[in-house]
């Protein structure tokens, strides 16, 4: 499922020199708002920006 605007308001993003690490709560389709979160790196390049996922998990 595409995930709702109220994401934006717990998940962070946090600069490590040269990339942002994200961590970005998940939902579920049947119940919304689930335990899982995402993490993960974004790397901004010139070209595009490029996303490497690492774990999804309960924290």
């Amino acid at each position: 499922m595409e995930l709702p605007e109220e994401t934006w308001d717990t998940s962070c993003a946090q600069w490590m020199d040269p990339h942002w690490e994200v961590l970005i709560d998940l939902y579920t389709e049947g119940e919304g708002a689930s335990d899982l979160v995402l993490t993960g790196n974004m790397i901004e390049t010139d070209e595009n920006p490029k996303f490497t996922v690492g774990l999804i998990y309960v924290p």
